[in-house]
């Protein structure tokens, strides 16, 4: 092999790499979750099938979240349904790292939109709306 054949091989190889790496670490900007997927935990397992006969719905307007806490049980489905004037970015806490509960990781939800997502981690979690971090939220998962 020529030296322009190894050179072209190996700018094949880091594309490909580099590619890849940016899908597996960009996999999990959204996590909104529709009732044919099952969720997965923190430990990487699939959990039960969502429980879509009882939906909690979280409401955000110009004025923040209501309920401001909500209690579900573990593999519910909960809606964050935006009524404000602009989109919204519902991420868990802390701000900006949104590490505390990645299922709470959705994403935008433009104005006038809604979206679902399953939380199976138990605990009570924080979020907030990462475009405006001082509208803040609870969801207590038991």
């Amino acid at each position: 092999m020529n030296k322009t054949a190894k050179v072209i091989l190996s700018l094949v190889a880091i594309a490909v790499l580099g590619v890849g790496g940016y899908a597996v670490f960009h996999k999990n900007n959204v996590s909104t979750v529709s009732s044919n997927i099952q969720p997965t935990n923190a430990a990487g397992t699939t959990s039960s099938t969502p429980n879509t006969s009882s939906i909690a719905t979280i409401t955000f307007t110009d004025n923040g979240f209501s309920p401001a806490l909500i209690t579900v049980k573990s593999g519910d489905t909960i809606r964050i349904t935006n009524r404000s004037s602009q989109p919204i970015q519902l991420d868990s806490d802390p701000h900006p790292a949104h590490t505390d509960d990645t299922e709470l990781n959705v994403g935008t939800v433009d104005a006038g939109s809604s979206e679902t997502f399953v939380l199976t981690t138990k605990g009570n979690w924080g979020y907030h709306d990462h475009l405006s971090p001082g509208f803040t939220g609870r969801i207590n998962v038991e």
